[in-house]
C-alpha cells in the first residue's frame, strides 16, 4: 500500500484579474516541479480582464496536474466566470459571494463604421450570448433580465451554494 502523501503547491490570487496576476499564475504553474501532484488556488477578485480570465481557464481546463480551485470571499465578473467554467474541483468557502454581469470592453466606439470597433462589438455580444445561454440554467427570470439589461447581478453565498452544490 501506498502511504506517501500528495505533493501539493498552494497559490492565492488576490485582486484584479489582470497582465500582473495572470503573469504571476504563468510563473507559478512554469516553475511546478513533475514531483507535484495537486494545486490548491485560492481565488478571491472582484473581477477583471476577460482575457486574463481565459488564459487561466485555459490552462486549468487543460492541467495534467490535479487542481483545486478555492473562491474566497468573493468571486465577482471574470472571477466568477473562471469558477463556473473551471473544470477541476471546486470549493467555496463559507461566506463567498458573487457578481455576475455581462462582458464589456473598455474602448470607445470611434465610429460606426470602422471595421474594428464593429468586429469587436460582435465578438463581446457573441460572448455576452453564450454566457447567458450557459448562466440560464441557475438564473431566475428575474436576475436573467437584469443580466439582459446589463445591471450587476449579486449572488449571496447561500445563492451561491444553490449553484455550485
Amino acid at each position: 500500500m501506498d502511504t506517501t502523501k500528495p505533493n501539493k503547491q498552494f497559490l492565492y490570487l488576490n485582486g484584479e484579474m489582470n497582465d500582473d496576476m495572470t503573469n504571476s499564475f504563468l510563473n507559478f504553474y512554469n516553475s511546478l516541479g513533475s514531483e507535484i501532484d495537486e494545486v490548491v488556488i485560492y481565488l478571491n477578485s472582484e473581477g477583471g480582464l476577460y482575457c486574463s480570465m481565459q488564459i487561466m481557464l485555459d490552462i486549468i481546463n487543460h492541467s495534467k496536474v490535479k487542481i483545486t480551485l478555492i473562491a474566497v470571499e468573493h468571486i465577482m465578473a471574470c472571477a466568477f466566470l473562471l469558477f463556473y467554467f473551471a473544470k477541476c474541483d471546486k470549493i467555496l468557502m463559507s461566506n463567498c459571494y458573487g457578481c455576475v454581469h455581462t462582458i464589456s470592453s473598455m474602448f470607445e466606439l470611434r465610429d460606426k463604421k470602422f471595421e474594428g470597433d464593429i468586429v469587436r462589438l460582435n465578438e463581446i455580444n457573441n460572448v455576452n450570448k453564450k454566457i447567458e445561454y450557459d448562466f440560464k440554467s441557475f438564473l431566475t427570470n428575474e436576475e436573467l433580465k437584469k443580466f439582459k439589461d446589463g445591471e450587476d447581478i449579486y449572488l449571496s453565498s447561500k445563492r451561491m451554494k444553490e449553484i455550485f452544490y
